[in-house]
């Protein structure tokens, strides 16, 4: 019940907000983007959250990296 009932309240509120269209059959809702423009945004948000995680990643990496040559060199001497 808990998720639908999110699920519900967010796509209530995109609609509100003119990112989704709704069409209304008998107790169903039917939901579609209001403009190509909206999928466009979506995927550059995409893009640059992708970019992001990629930055965060090669960060994590040089991090390890610099971990494990300290613990070889602390653990030789």
């Amino acid at each position: 019940g808990g998720l639908k009932s999110n699920l519900s309240q967010h796509l209530s509120v995109m609609a509100d907000c003119g990112i989704l269209d709704v069409r209304k059959e008998s107790r169903c809702n039917y939901y579609s983007l209001s403009s190509s423009k909206v999928a466009k945004a979506c995927s550059l948000m995409r893009e640059l959250l992708m970019e992001k995680l990629e930055k965060q990643e090669e960060i994590l990496k040089k991090m390890v990296t610099v971990h494990s040559i300290k613990s070889r060199i602390f653990s030789v001497i």
